[in-house]
C-alpha cells in the first residue's frame, strides 16, 4: 500500500500524508464489505420469511402433515406387549393412517401382520413423537 517505508512515528516524512491516495483502497474495501453484509442480511430475511417461517397449527393441519406417534400396548395379533410408531395427520392423533415401526418385528423386517392395532381403542394416542420441521412443510 505504501511505496515508501514509514518512520517510527507512523507519519511519512517529506511530502506528508496524502489521505486520498493512501486510504482510498481501504475505504473502497470497507464500502464493498458493508454492501455485501447488507445484501447478506436481506437474503437471510427473505429466506426466513419466504421458506422457514414457523407455520401455525391451522396451516400445518391444512397441509396434511404426517407425524409419528409412539404408543406401547398389548398386541392381540402377537399376544405380547409391543411399542408401535403410528403415522397420523398433525393434530389428529386418533386418525391413524399406518404403522411405521413395530417392536414385534425386527429393524429391517417388514411388518407382516394384519395391523389390527390401527383400530384398537388403546392404540389411540394423544401426543406426537416429534413436531415436524416447519421448513419441510
Amino acid at each position: 500500500m505504501f511505496p515508501y517505508s514509514l518512520p517510527l512515528s507512523g507519519v511519512p516524512s517529506g511530502a506528508g500524508l496524502n489521505m486520498t491516495v493512501d486510504f482510498a483502497p481501504l475505504l473502497m474495501g470497507m464500502v464493498v464489505v458493508l454492501g455485501l453484509c447488507i445484501l447478506g442480511m436481506a437474503l437471510d430475511a427473505w429466506v426466513y420469511y419466504a421458506w422457514a417461517q414457523p407455520k401455525t397449527e391451522v396451516e400445518m393441519a391444512e397441509a396434511k402433515v404426517e407425524v409419528l406417534y409412539r404408543k406401547r400396548f398389548f398386541c392381540p395379533s402377537k399376544g405380547r406387549e409391543v411399542e408401535v410408531d403410528f403415522r397420523a395427520p398433525w393434530g389428529e392423533p386418533g386418525n391413524l393412517l399406518g404403522v411405521e415401526h413395530c417392536s414385534a418385528f425386527g429393524e429391517k423386517e417388514e411388518i407382516s401382520c394384519d395391523r389390527a392395532c390401527l383400530y384398537l381403542p388403546e392404540a389411540k394416542v394423544v401426543a406426537p413423537l416429534f413436531r415436524p420441521l416447519p421448513a419441510l412443510i
